[in-house]
C-alpha cells in the first residue's frame, strides 16, 4: 500500500507499487475481480429477490413498485434479462445487479434512481430514454449519504442531462468501476459524472459521444449552499472519446486529485480546471494520451500547483497553460498550439514554473511563451515563429532548438534572467533577440552554441 502526496498534501492509499497503474497489476486485478464476480453472482442469486417476482413486468408499465417491494425483503435484488421501467426508486443499502435494463420513465419531472447508504450496482443497463424526456435538466441517478458505493460494469446510454450526481460531502469513498457511457446529453450542460464529495476512485470506464457538457465534473457550482472542499480523487485508466465539451473539469473547491493513465481523444478540451478565489489546486495530471483536442483551451489549468508531466500530446488546437507555481516537465508534444500563442504558455505573469524535459515538435505557432520560471532541457523542432519567448525574469538553459524563425526572444521587461547553455541549430532569423534591439537589463548570456548570429 503506497500513501502518496503530492505539492505535501495527502492523496490518499493507492493500492500499486507506483503512481500507475502497471498493466500486470491490472492484469491481476482485473483476473481476480471477475473470478470473485462470478462467483459473488452465483451466490446472490441464491439470495437475492427478482423483481420478477414482485410484480416487476416488461411491458412498458412501471416497475417501481417491485423493486421497493423486493428491497422490502432483502437487501440482494435480481433484474433478470429485459426492460424495466422506473422513476423516483430509492434504494437504501442495496446490491442490485443482474442483466436487465432500467430505463427511465419518459415525460418525467422526477428523479430515476436515488442510492443511500453503501449500495452496490453492478452489471445493468441504464436507459435515459431522452427522446421522452422533457427539457428540464433531472439528475437521473443521485448519490445521498451513499457513502462506500460501489458502481461497476454497467452501461449507461440515451440520457437527456445529468447522469450520475453526488451530494456535498455526504458521500465518500465512492468507486465507478468500468462502466460505459454512451450517447448521454442531448441538452448543453450534462454532467456525466457529477463529483462532490471526497475520496472517490473513477477508473476503468469509457465516454463515449458525449453531448455538450463534461464526462467528469469535479467540484462545487457558485450556487451550492454548502463550502466544502471535494479531496483526494483519483481518475485513471479511462477513455474519453468523441465528446463535445471537457472530459475532466475540477471547479470550485476542488483539491488534491490525480488524473492518470487516461486516453483523451477528439474532445474540445481534454482537462479544464477552473477556480475562484484559489479554491482549486494541488492537481496532477501524468501519462495520459491526449489526441485530437479542437479548442485553443484544450488545456486549461490556470490555477495553482498543477503537475502536468509525462503525457504524449498529440495534434492539440492549444496546449496547457498555467497558473502560478507549476511543474510542466517530460511530456511530448507533436502537430500542438494554436496560431497566436506557444504551445506551453502560462495567464497573467506567474514566475513560480518549472517547464523541464519536454519535447516539442512541429509547433503550429511558437514553442514556449511565458512570463517566467525555469526553462531547461526543452527539444523544440521545426517552430514557424519563435520557439522560446519570455517577457518577465526566468532561467533558460541547456535546451536544443532547431528549425525556427527564432531561437529566444526576449521583451524588453525582461530582467535578471539567465540564458546559458542553449543550442540552435537552422535559425532562419536570430538565436537570440531582444525587442528594439536593446539589452534588457540584468541579464546574462553565455555559452550559447549557434547563437554567433
Amino acid at each position: 500500500m503506497l500513501i502518496a502526496y503530492f505539492f505535501g498534501l495527502r492523496i490518499g492509499n493507492i493500492r500499486s507499487s507506483g503512481l500507475t497503474f502497471t498493466s500486470a497489476f491490472n492484469d491481476k486485478v482485473s483476473s481476480s475481480t471477475n473470478e470473485e464476480m462470478s462467483e459473488l453472482n452465483e451466490e446472490l442469486r441464491n439470495i437475492a429477490i427478482n423483481i420478477k417476482s414482485q410484480g416487476a413486468r416488461t411491458d412498458g408499465t412501471d416497475s417501481t413498485q417491485a423493486f421497493i417491494k423486493a428491497r422490502a425483503k432483502s437487501k440482494y435484488i435480481f433484474v433478470p434479462e429485459g426492460v424495466y421501467i422506473i422513476e423516483k426508486l430509492i434504494l437504501k443499502d442495496v446490491v442490485l445487479f443482474g442483466n436487465g435494463t432500467l430505463k427511465w420513465k419518459g415525460a418525467t419531472t422526477s428523479f430515476m434512481m436515488e442510492l443511500k447508504g453503501r449500495c452496490v450496482v453492478k452489471g445493468l443497463t441504464f436507459d435515459g430514454n431522452a427522446s421522452l424526456q422533457n427539457s428540464i435538466k433531472i439528475t437521473a441517478i443521485k448519490l445521498t449519504n451513499a457513502d462506500n458505493t460501489s458502481i461497476k460494469n454497467n452501461i449507461f446510454t440515451n440520457f437527456h442531462s445529468k447522469v450520475i450526481f453526488s451530494d456535498i460531502a455526504n458521500s465518500p469513498n465512492v468507486q465507478v468501476l468500468s462502466n460505459r457511457f454512451e450517447n448521454c446529453g442531448t441538452t448543453k450542460g450534462c454532467d456525466v459524472v457529477t463529483v462532490k464529495s471526497s475520496d472517490w476512485i473513477i477508473r476503468g470506464n469509457f465516454f463515449i459521444n458525449i453531448g455538450d457538457g463534461h464526462c467528469v465534473r469535479l467540484g462545487l457550482y457558485n450556487n451550492d449552499p454548502t463550502v466544502a472542499p471535494i479531496e483526494r480523487i483519483i481518475i485513471t485508466e479511462n477513455t474519453f472519446e468523441h465528446t463535445q465539451h471537457v472530459g475532466v473539469t475540477c471547479e470550485i473547491y476542488t483539491q488534491n486529485v490525480l488524473i492518470t493513465g487516461n486516453i483523451f481523444e477528439s474532445l474540445e478540451q481534454a482537462v479544464k480546471c477552473e477556480s475562484e478565489g484559489g479554491t482549486v489546486y494541488d492537481i496532477t495530471i501524468s501519462n495520459n494520451i491526449i489526441r485530437n483536442i479542437t479548442s485553443s483551451t484544450a488545456l486549461n489549468l490556470s490555477v495553482k500547483k498543477i503537475k502536468f508531466t509525462n503525457n504524449k500530446c498529440y495534434n492539440l488546437a492549444g496546449g496547457p497553460y498555467f497558473g502560478d507555481f507549476y511543474d510542466c516537465s517530460n511530456n511530448e508534444f507533436y502537430n500542438c498550439g494554436s496560431l497566436d500563442n506557444g504551445v506551453i504558455s502560462n495567464h497573467g505573469s506567474p514566475l513560480q514554473g518549472i517547464i523541464a524535459n519536454n519535447l516539442i515538435v512541429n509547433p503550429r505557432y511558437r514553442g514556449i511563451e511565458v512570463s517566467g520560471g525555469t526553462i531547461t532541457g526543452n527539444r523544440i523542432i521545426n517552430c514557424p515563429d519563435q520557439a522560446i519567448g519570455l517577457s518577465k525574469s526566468g532561467l533558460i538553459v541547456n535546451n536544443y532548438i532547431k528549425g525556427a524563425k527564432n531561437g529566444i526572444v526576449l521583451l524588453s521587461s525582461v530582467s535578471n534572467s539567465i540564458i546559458n547553455n542553449n543550442i540552435f541549430l537552422s535559425i532562419s532569423e536570430t538565436s537570440i533577440s531582444f525587442s528594439n534591439n536593446v539589452l534588457p537589463n540584468n541579464v546574462i548570456i553565455k555559452d550559447n552554441l549557434g547563437a554567433g548570429n
